[in-house]
């Protein structure tokens, strides 16, 4: 049998982990609540298009002219320069590979990423695979 003063000394010791415990949770919580986060911001726009409405330059660089609404609507252009990256799915290719791939299959959905608010192509992008 414990004496009085062994089961005090217990639950002053259970008192004081629940007190540390509340403390811990705590104290995260305050510095969460004064945390402000950065504001968002775009690193590119992106517009959606159709590979048959697209004419892609012969070489880097160079001008990308394509439709992305339907007729009458106007014809865009965007610059294509040594920075620009084109993609079939998630392989990089070059400008010749992925015109030689749009050109094998066909019509299909083309995201073309620019700059936010500027003249130069980012990325072209189609879903697929190469061979």
């Amino acid at each position: 049998m414990r004496s009085p003063s062994t089961r005090l000394a217990a639950g002053i010791r259970g008192v004081a982990a629940m007190v540390l415990l509340a403390l811990a949770c705590a104290v995260p919580q305050a510095g969460a609540q004064s945390f402000q986060p950065a504001p968002t911001r775009a690193l590119e726009d992106a517009i959606e298009t159709n590979t048959d409405a697209v004419l892609l330059p012969a070489s880097q660089p160079g001008t990308l002219t394509f439709r992305n609404c339907a007729e009458p609507c106007k014809l865009r252009s965007l610059n294509v320069t040594a920075e620009s990256t084109f993609y079939v799915g998630g392989s990089r290719v070059t400008l010749a590979e992925f015109d030689a791939y749009v050109r094998s299959t066909g019509p299909q959905f083309l995201m073309v990423f620019r700059q936010v608010n500027g003249p130069k192509v980012t990325r072209l992008v189609v879903y697929g695979q190469m061979q």
